[in-house]
């Protein structure tokens, strides 16, 4: 038998013997919300999807922000309220008890925006009365912690390799394409902020300067089978030769002539 917590979580979570609730899944937007003290007997999960929390959770100061989830088991001394910085508040909101430990968690796992679409399914199944809901509660739960066990994870390592595969092959799709870094955080479902954190956790430099360098080292590959430097800067994109020869300088320590016949 594993030792895992998180197996024996979503094994928990899984299986029909295992008392489970749902006791809330909804939707809110509101404006001066202030949750005050509360000590809550069913877990808790919030998903920001507009504005952002501040207060205490176990006595510990927590600030929470849009895509962020803020996790609270129960049982914990919880004191929540807006951000007063913020106009709005907006956030999915997850209520329920099992009779399992839940797995270690951080309170704020920041990066969780690709909960979305499973907290709806979740409110969605909740609200309906259909003879099948309490298996798909249970099996929506699996997906929504197998994820969420990724991303908190994801939160301390860095961009995962699946994650990087991504970029690749969004960026190679069309190598003359200016990708900027917000269409990269859009293919995998994270906030521009959070994306270019692990993304500098990942390749220690800013998501901007990693795409410089890896459209100009394409270019210095592409460079020794071209007829001329001028299409292959067409080719990754660029109108101006001149900024070419400029970044392809920064990068490579050379002009591309004199690069190219360095290889020579």
């Amino acid at each position: 038998m594993s030792d895992d917590p998180w197996q024996h979580w979503l094994n928990a979570l899984a299986d029909p013997a295992t008392p489970l609730t749902v006791t809330l899944c909804a939707r809110y937007r509101q404006t001066g919300w202030d949750m005050g003290r509360r000590v809550l007997d069913d877990h808790m999960l919030h998903l920001v999807h507009e504005g952002g929390q501040v207060g205490q959770v176990a006595g510990r100061a927590l600030r929470t922000a849009a895509g962020d989830a803020l996790w609270v088991p129960a049982g914990q001394v919880q004191i929540l309220r807006q951000r007063a910085d913020r106009r709005w508040f907006a956030k999915r909101n997850l209520r329920f008890t099992l009779a399992a430990p839940p797995p270690p968690l951080p309170t704020v796992i920041p990066g969780a925006g690709a909960l979305a679409p499973r907290l709806d399914d979740l409110r969605r199944t909740w609200t309906a009365q259909q003879p099948d809901r309490q298996p798909r509660l249970r099996a929506l739960l699996v997906l929504l912690f197998s994820d969420l066990r990724r991303i908190a994870a994801r939160a301390t390592r860095g961009l995962d390799a699946g994650d990087q595969q991504a970029v690749l092959a969004l960026i190679d799709r069309d190598p003359a394409a200016r990708l900027a870094p917000a269409a990269l955080a859009r293919e995998l479902a994270m906030s521009p902020t959070w994306f270019a954190r692990l993304f500098r956790r990942t390749y220690g430099c800013a998501p901007r300067t990693w795409l410089v360098r890896h459209r100009i080292g394409q270019a210095a590959e592409r460079l020794l089978s071209a007829d001329s430097i001028g299409a292959v800067a067409a080719e990754f994109g660029y109108a101006d030769l001149f900024l070419f020869s400029r970044q392809f300088r920064t990068v490579m320590g050379d002009s591309p002539r004199r690069w190219l016949a360095r290889q020579r």
